[in-house]
């Protein structure tokens, strides 16, 4: 309904919602009274239901919209060789695989480095690390001295040029971590 509100809904097998309902209890123990006051306010005196769905529909093109303005901006900006994506279907972020030519030490190097210099261009991209549980023995599944790392980032929260701009900066800050020619 609206970023920050925090209210959804689960549906499917029996087992799944009552482990899901447990944890919850242990957890927030409820969603947030003034959401579901806002939410039902906003459902049941103003929209109803046919307002709902079109509102829906207009997040959904709205977010496909923007997907295409990203998308379209890695394809152009991101360097292919050492970059790679895959265009979401669904959702507000996008996912970058980083790639480090031989001679880096690491996921970690890589994408520490990498983050510092996107700050230094002025772009907000999130390292894939941030997303790992503490104490992962697996991690994702890639050995640490392998140079591969992953930076989420999103085309919601801003206006089309700026994500445009942000995914410019980022491809620069790429090529001139690699020293690839721009």
């Amino acid at each position: 309904m609206a970023p920050g509100l925090r209210l959804a809904w689960l549906s499917g097998p029996s087992q799944l919602i009552e482990r899901t309902t447990r944890h919850l209890e242990l957890t927030t123990q409820a969603p947030s009274g003034l959401s579901q006051s806002v939410a039902y306010d906003l459902l049941a005196r103003h929209w109803t239901h046919d307002g709902f769905l079109g509102w829906l529909g207009y997040i959904r093109r709205e977010y496909t919209r923007r997907r295409d303005v990203a998308a379209r901006a890695m394809e152009m900006y991101l360097p292919s060789d050492v970059a790679s994506w895959t265009v979401p279907a669904a959702g507000m972020f996008f996912w970058v695989k980083i790639t480090a030519p031989s001679g880096y030490e690491g996921k970690h190097e890589v994408e520490r480095n990498l983050f510092e210099r996107c700050l230094k261009e002025k772009v907000l991209i999130i390292p894939g690390g941030y997303f790992m549980a503490e104490g992962d023995p697996e991690g994702d599944g890639i050995g640490d001295d392998s140079g591969v790392c992953y930076f989420r980032g999103t085309f919601a929260a801003v206006e089309e040029n700026q994500v445009v701009e942000g995914i410019q900066r980022f491809g620069r800050s790429i090529r001139a971590e690699f020293n690839l020619p721009a």
